[in-house]
């Protein structure tokens, strides 16, 4: 069936070109995150039908929506896209390519307005016609900007005809090239990097108040300092030097600030929100906090060094403080002799631990050398 609509491509723009396989599959889950934020923030009730790449096509039947309404939408999506990359760099803990160039992504908007055939195809909506095929190509312009809303012609006369003067005055440009098929295409551009001084800050992660190191244990592992943080810090590798450990569930797919995953053991599970991280002079803090379900709840503190290709890592283990609790102040309570038998055999444990995790990580090492 035919009928007229709008047609509203956001397309995300600049991926790294990706090397390894923790490069490649976070940017998928980074592309994934995005245009999640690109479907929730739809204000325009629109249809998705299609997705290409890092394009979606949205479309909308009936008479269009205001040029008002359409830089709406596309100030509200970009502000929301933003700002959900803000907070992937400010929550950052993977150093990988993906991860590292997510602040570089942009976004920019193509709106045409013209007819299109909708079918069904294995219960999945489609659109078709060659006003859909040239706002694909509309996507591959020639427009002397990185992140833009672009508007064609077609929708402004739809729209009504007499409001390109005052397009002008939004500080819209007139773009005019020739598009394969199409002959030559008209279309005015907004450019959107103004709206970069208006994305909110990412919020500030707060940490508990905790004791002095009730466990402080090292090691040395023959491996660079950026291949053990990226072993240390993934999650789903756990599995691997964890002693015990039967299965992990995480609650986001990349390791970030103040997101959690679960392990599980037989006679226990113990949930882990990751803490900050800090990077500077040959060495990186990485903390994470751990409740388990008796409600003991305590801070892992990671500090790996560079030590000539080498790397030491250290591990503090703290006691998140309790209303009234005196630091390491043991008397003849039952919480108190708990807290003992807690700390011993978590020494005994975390040994067990990072000596799995060497081993682990020089046969990895030696494994890609």
């Amino acid at each position: 069936m035919e009928t007229q609509a709008l047609i509203f491509i956001p397309e995300i723009s600049g991926f790294p070109h990706s090397v390894t396989q923790t490069e490649l599959t976070h940017n998928y889950h980074i592309s994934k995150e995005l245009i999640e934020v690109i479907i929730n923030s739809d204000i325009l009730r629109m249809k998705i039908t299609g997705t290409e790449g890092g394009a979606l096509l949205f479309c909308r039947s009936g008479a269009p929506p205001s040029i008002e309404e359409i830089v709406g939408q596309a100030h509200k999506t970009f502000i929301d896209f933003h700002s959900h990359l803000k907070q992937i760099e400010k929550n950052r803990i993977c150093r990988c390519g993906a991860c590292r160039g997510a602040t570089n992504l942009g976004i920019r908007f193509v709106v045409h307005y013209g007819n299109l055939q909708e079918t069904t195809i294995q219960n999945h909506p489609q659109v078709t016609g060659k006003d859909v095929i040239l706002a694909r190509r509309l996507m591959q312009n020639k427009v002397p900007a990185s992140q833009y809303l672009l508007v064609t012609e077609d929708y402004l006369l739809a729209e009504s005809g007499n409001r390109i003067i005052k397009l002008k005055e939004r500080g819209f440009l007139r773009h005019q090239e020739e598009i394969e098929n199409f002959g030559s295409v008209a279309s005015y551009y907004l450019e959107l990097l103004e709206l970069l001084n208006h994305i909110p800050e990412a919020p500030e992660v707060k940490y508990p108040d905790y004791t002095e190191p009730v466990v402080a244990l090292s090691v040395l592992i023959k491996a660079p300092l950026s291949f053990v943080h990226s072993h240390l810090t993934d999650r789903e590798k756990k599995m691997e030097w964890i002693p015990g450990i039967k299965a992990i569930h995480t609650e986001i797919e990349i390791n970030r600030v103040n997101s959690g995953h679960t392990c599980v053991f037989d006679e226990n599970e113990i949930h882990f929100v990751t803490g900050n991280q800090v990077s500077g002079n040959g060495s990186i803090q990485y903390v994470e906090e751990g409740r388990m379900v008796n409600g003991h709840i305590f801070i892992n503190e990671y500090l790996l060094r560079e030590e000539e290709g080498k790397t030491r890592l250290s591990l503090e283990v703290k006691q998140i403080k309790r209303e009234g609790m005196a630091e390491l102040e043991f008397g003849d309570s039952v919480r108190n002799i708990r807290d003992r038998l807690l700390i011993k055999l978590s020494r005994k444990r975390n040994i067990q631990m990072l000596e799995e995790f060497r081993d682990y990580c020089e046969k990895q090492y030696e494994r890609q050398i």
